[in-house]
């Protein structure tokens, strides 16, 4: 499947709000790079299938990067999130609790959905927890969960 024009608008609008946060709650010495927090979408043209990617509490999308990569390269459509307050500081992640990373994830969802039919959501630590609360709460376009304690080595 080719990226559709809606995909491209929520991804463009979640690029949008990250930038507005990081550079709102930006802090020298202490906000880890941008490319850190930015979430991504690595689109796999020949496949229906798709993996919501969730990072854990005090991580960001590009921290499950190696893990993104293997998904990737064994033909799977993958998009990380950021969760609500994640890549910016700790002030920003304190102003945010867990119904805000679950709006993060259903905003993850509907990106996913657009250029994939079926969806697997995978995340470790808090991510591995809001995976578990998005499997029964999409059903229908959710075909299962992977959970882990930490980032699995690949």
């Amino acid at each position: 499947m080719l990226i559709s024009a809606e995909c491209k608008r929520l991804m463009r609008r979640e690029s949008l709000l990250f930038a507005g946060d990081y550079r709102k709650h930006f802090l020298a010495g202490e906000t880890k790079p941008r490319q850190i927090g930015e979430p991504y979408l690595l689109h796999h043209a020949e496949t229906n299938r798709g993996i919501l990617l969730i990072h854990g509490l005090m991580a960001a999308p590009e921290e499950v990067r190696q893990w993104a990569d293997f998904l990737y390269s064994r033909g799977y459509t993958v998009y990380a999130p950021r969760l609500a307050g994640h890549g910016t500081s700790v002030a920003d992640l304190a102003q945010h609790n867990y119904s805000d990373w679950v709006d993060s994830v259903n905003r993850g969802h509907a990106i996913l959905k657009t250029c994939c039919e079926q969806i697997v959501v995978a995340g470790f630590s808090t991510g591995a927890g809001l995976a578990l609360h998005q499997a029964p709460h999409q059903a229908g376009s959710v075909y299962g969960s992977n959970l882990h304690q930490r980032p699995p080595e690949v």
